[in-house]
C-alpha cells in the first residue's frame, strides 16, 4: 500500500515541486530535437538570446492530467501572447499516437498551441533528467536570455512568467549566495535528535518553532507531516491531531505531500488496532486537495485518494483511480528502466517495482469487492 515515508532515493525521484537545478547554474536551455511539429509553427532555437519567452511542457496522451493541462497551457499562451510567450507541448510518444489524439480532439487545433513529437526521447531526457524525473505534466520556462529560469507544474507557471516579464524574477548567478530556501539547519538537527531520543513533546515544540520561524521553506511540508505524526501516533492526542489536520487543509492546500501523508494516516490509524480515531471523511478532504494540486500525476497520491473513495463507499470510483495509479506507476517504471544515459540503481528500481505491486494488489482487492457487490445485486426478476 501507500507509504507515508518512501526511501530518500525514491521520494526524491517522485517528489513534487522539486527545486530547479539548472537555473541556479544559469545554464542555457537544451536544444529541441523534434521529430514532427503536429500543431503550430516550428521553433528552431530556444537556448539562445531572443525576444521570446518559451514555455516547454512535457505531456502524454495516456495521462489525463497531461491532456487536461493543455487547456492550462492554452490559457498561458492566450494571456501572454502579446508578451512574446511561446508555449510548446512535447510528447515522447509515437507520432501516430499524438496525431490520433489531436485528430480526436479538434478543439486543440484552435488553442494556438505548438504540439510536437520528440525525436527518440532526446528532448525529454535532456530536460527531465535536470528536473529529477517529475511526474507529467511538467513545464520549463526559458527567459529571453535563453536560460532555464524555472521548472514546475503548469498551474504554477503563470505567476513565474509574470515576474519574468516585469523583470522581478531573479535567477541566481554563480558565486551569489542562495536565496533562503531551507530552515535553520541547527533547529532541524535538534528536531532530529529529539526524534531519535523519542522525546516527542520536545520534538513537537521544536516543530512548532520551525513552522513559526520558517513558514515558506522547502521543509514546511515535511514539518507539517512530522507535527501531525507526533500528535496522532506518538502522543496519541487525537483531538489536537484532528484539529491540526483541519488546519493544514485550510491553510496549506498547496502542500500535496503533507496532505497525502495526513490523509493516509487518518485512514490507516496511528495505532493499528485503534479504529475509533480514524476519520475517512476528513482524510478524503485532504486526499482530494492533494489529488487536485497534482492533477492525478502522482501514483502515491492517487492511491490515497482511491482509498478514501473506497472507504466512503464509492467503490467504482476507487477502482477507476486505483487503475490510473497502476498505469502511471508502470509508465514511470518503464521510463526509469529505459534511461540508459542516467542509469538508476537496481535497489531504487526494485523499490518502484514493489510499490507497483502494492498498487496492483490494492486494485485487485477493489475489483473483487466490486464483483462481489454486483454478484449479490438482485436481478431484473428481483432475485
Amino acid at each position: 500500500m501507500n507509504r507515508i515515508f518512501l526511501t530518500a532515493a525514491l521520494a526524491a525521484m517522485m517528489t513534487i515541486n522539486a527545486p530547479l537545478l539548472a537555473a541556479d547554474e544559469r545554464e542555457p536551455a537544451p536544444p529541441l530535437a523534434i521529430k514532427r511539429w503536429v500543431l503550430g509553427e516550428p521553433v528552431r532555437v530556444v537556448g539562445q538570446a531572443s525576444d521570446n519567452i518559451y514555455v516547454i511542457a512535457f505531456w502524454a496522451t495516456w495521462a489525463k492530467p497531461s491532456t487536461e493541462s493543455l487547456l492550462t497551457l492554452a490559457g498561458i499562451q492566450r494571456e501572454f501572447k502579446e508578451s512574446n510567450v511561446r508555449v510548446i507541448a512535447i510528447s515522447d510518444e509515437s507520432l501516430e499516437q499524438v496525431e490520433a489524439f489531436v485528430k480526436n480532439y479538434p478543439e486543440f487545433s484552435k488553442l494556438n498551441l505548438r504540439i510536437a513529437v520528440d525525436n527518440d526521447s532526446n528532448t525529454t531526457i535532456a530536460y527531465m533528467k535536470a528536473a529529477g524525473r517529475q511526474p507529467l505534466p511538467h513545464v520549463f520556462v526559458i527567459n529571453k536570455e535563453g536560460i532555464l529560469a524555472w521548472q514546475g507544474h503548469p498551474l504554477e507557471a503563470q505567476a513565474v512568467i509574470e515576474k519574468i516579464i516585469d523583470g522581478s524574477y531573479k535567477i541566481r548567478r554563480p558565486g551569489e549566495p542562495p536565496e533562503p530556501e531551507h530552515a535553520d539547519p541547527e533547529l532541524v538537527k535538534k528536531i532530529e535528535e529529539a526524534q531519535d531520543a523519542e522525546k516527542w513533546t520536545t520534538a513537537l515544540d521544536l516543530s512548532n518553532e520551525l513552522l513559526a520561524k520558517f513558514p515558506d521553506t522547502v521543509e514546511v511540508g515535511e514539518t507539517l507531516t512530522l507535527k501531525f505524526t507526533i500528535l496522532y501516533t506518538h502522543l496519541e492526542d487525537y483531538t489536537a491531531a484532528e484539529d491540526f489536520a483541519r488546519e493544514v487543509i485550510k491553510t496549506h492546500p498547496d502542500k500535496p505531500g503533507a496532505l497525502n501523508n495526513i490523509a493516509w494516516a487518518l485512514m490507516t490509524g496511528g495505532n493499528a488496532e485503534d479504529l475509533d480515531h480514524r476519520w475517512p471523511e476528513l482524510a478524503h478532504l485532504a486526499a482530494k486537495l492533494a489529488y487536485g494540486v497534482t492533477e492525478g500525476g502522482s501514483p502515491a497520491i492517487v492511491d490515497t485518494y482511491a482509498r478514501s473513495l473506497y472507504l466512503l463507499g464509492h467503490v467504482d470510483e476507487a477502482v477507476k483511480h486505483q487503475r490510473a495509479a497502476v498505469v502511471t506507476m508502470g509508465r514511470f517504471l518503464n521510463r526509469m528502466s529505459a534511461d540508459e544515459e542516467n542509469k538508476v540503481e537496481e535497489k531504487v528500481l526494485q523499490e518502484i517495482k514493489d510499490e507497483l505491486r502494492n498498487l496492483e494488489t490494492t486494485l485487485k482487492y477493489y475489483e473483487d469487492v466490486a464483483r462481489m457487490r454486483d454478484a449479490f445485486k438482485p436481478g431484473e426478476e428481483g432475485r
